[in-house]
C-alpha cells in the first residue's frame, strides 16, 4: 500500500477509535459499553500496526 493510502486508512482507525471511546463513555448497557471499548482497541492497535509496518518498510530500504 502506497503512503497515501496508509495515511487514510490511519485515519479512519483513528476515527473509529474516538467513535468507539464515545460509544464507551454514553453506554447504557454492557454490550455497547464492550462494543465501545472493542472498537477503540482495534483502531489504536491498527493504527500501531500501520507505524511497524512503515518503520519496518524504511529500515528495509523500500
Amino acid at each position: 500500500m502506497n503512503d497515501l493510502g496508509s495515511y487514510v486508512m490511519a485515519l479512519l482507525a483513528t476515527i473509529f477509535a474516538l467513535i468507539g471511546i464515545i460509544l464507551a463513555a454514553f453506554a447504557e448497557d454492557g454490550g455497547m459499553y464492550l462494543f465501545g471499548l472493542s472498537l477503540a482497541a482495534f483502531g489504536i492497535l491498527f493504527d500501531f500496526f500501520l507505524l511497524k509496518r512503515h518503520f519496518d518498510a524504511a529500515d528495509a530500504g523500500a
